[in-house]
């Protein structure tokens, strides 16, 4: 990310909710298929943690590999938006 952008991400930062660390929560009642886009090159977020997330949320119909940092829609927003847009 660029100087702006880091600024941005910083000024916005909130607490996220532990329940998807530790328990299952798929209440998705949504009639779409749910993407997630998978960072490569994210260093807050490996991977492997990432894996169990999506194992938490259940219902993951495509996973999307990305060449970028944690914060994809930051650093990346056309690519991010041209995955969710996509059928």
């Amino acid at each position: 990310m660029n100087k702006k952008q880091r600024e941005k991400l910083y000024s916005s930062l909130c607490g996220e909710s532990t329940n998807l660390l530790f328990e299952r929560i798929n209440e998705c009642k949504l009639e779409t298929s749910i993407k997630w886009i998978l960072p490569t090159k994210d260093r807050a977020l490996n991977p492997k943690q990432q894996r169990v997330y999506m194992n938490n949320i259940g219902n993951i119909k495509s996973i999307i590999k990305l060449t970028a940092p944690h914060d994809v829609m930051i650093s990346h927003p056309e690519e991010v938006a041209k995955i969710l847009l996509e059928n």
